[in-house]
């Protein structure tokens, strides 16, 4: 039995595709990257996002994907060292911290899907950030002072 092209098999399975929403700019459609690229002209999260806007978004999308990992690691680290109290309020705050840390981790990985070698290397460094100040243990944070927390 020749299934051919009724089931979109004959033609790589590009048949049942549907053509990109009016009023989307098919560059933005030319954009998708399915294999590792390094260069300015990325869409990272949002159509069309940095995209043509030049090497100045390009460095700003970098700069977030960098904090948003870094801060991954720094919620995971004040998961841990939440102080006991009242269980119902740690539970939610717990609870909300998770929730924070786990959508930051997942818009990190969809970023990282963009296939850009900047993003991934932006990713990897914020993480590395991250870590370093806050689960390395280099740095300890002794508690409160008169201008917040000091280092000891």
């Amino acid at each position: 039995m020749d299934m051919g092209a009724a089931d979109g098999v004959a033609d790589g399975g590009m048949s049942g595709m549907t053509p990109p929403p009016s009023g989307m700019p098919t560059s933005c459609m030319d954009m998708i990257q399915m294999s590792f690229v390094w260069n300015t002209r990325a869409q990272i999260l949002f159509s069309c996002w940095p995209g043509d806007r030049g090497a100045g978004a390009y460095l700003l999308a970098l700069f977030l994907v960098a904090a948003a990992s870094g801060l991954v690691d720094c919620l995971s680290v004040a998961l841990r060292s939440l102080p006991r109290g009242n269980r119902v309020a740690l539970a939610l705050l717990r609870t909300a911290l998770h929730a924070a840390r786990m959508g930051l981790a997942y818009l990190v990985m969809l970023a990282v899907m963009s296939f850009n070698v900047g993003v991934l290397i932006a990713a990897i460094v914020g993480h590395a950030l991250g870590f370093f100040l806050t689960g390395s243990g280099l740095l300890k944070w002794a508690g409160p002072s008169s201008n917040g927390l000091i280092m000891k």
